[in-house]
């Protein structure tokens, strides 16, 4: 962002101050938001702390779609098959992705592209904090992944499938159910094998 003076709006009536022992991440809010505008010619512009409100967003925005929001804030321990692989996970949250799914919002987090055929879960995390450099694995599709989430009562975290959500999770456990199947259609010569090939080698 250029250099440029915040506009600062204050808001006509404040929130009553809450007291210490009722601080919660994501309960309590200020009075107030930073706000800029965004546009890919000029980059970030007009920064302004206004009252805080609502957000206007595009219907079409990529937050709104693939549960991307899950484990949002997510602090907590990553274990595979019952092994710590990392014993602290701070970042937005995790996407674990069969085949099918990886062309969808994981693609969008830079995760992998997998072959339909291939027998893995891929684990993606959207912004990691720490560890910073942690780009996420492949695993076997029979692999078990456990999500202990640390300090639940003061970072409260959904888990998302699909459009099923449970909030307040304290642990998650992610298996991949082969006994579930279905017939999927698609018009001649676009079939989705096709479709992740060829988005491998888009530019």
């Amino acid at each position: 962002m250029r250099s440029e003076p915040i506009r600062v709006t204050r808001a006509t009536a404040l929130k009553p101050k809450p007291k210490d022992s009722e601080l919660g991440f994501g309960q309590i809010f200020t009075d107030h938001m930073f706000v800029a505008d965004f546009q890919e010619e000029k980059g970030w512009y007009d920064p302004r702390v206004e009252p805080y409100g609502p957000l206007s967003l595009d219907p079409a925005a990529a937050v709104l779609h693939y549960g991307q929001s899950i484990f949002d804030g997510l602090k907590a321990f990553r274990g595979v098959d019952g092994k710590v692989r990392l014993s602290e996970l701070q970042c937005d949250g995790v996407l674990v992705a069969t085949p099918a799914g990886s062309t969808a919002y994981n693609l969008s987090a830079h995760g992998p592209i997998v072959p339909l055929d291939a027998k893995v879960l891929a684990l993606t995390p959207i912004s990691a904090f720490r560890p910073r450099r942690w780009r996420g694995a492949l695993l076997a599709h029979t692999a078990r992944v456990t999500f202990e989430i640390l300090e639940s009562d003061k970072r409260p975290i959904s888990a998302v499938a699909d459009n099923f959500e449970v909030r307040d999770v304290v642990e998650v456990r992610v298996a991949e159910d082969r006994r579930i199947s279905l017939n999927m259609l698609f018009d001649a010569g676009r079939s989705l094998e096709e479709r992740v090939l060829a988005e491998q080698f888009s530019v």
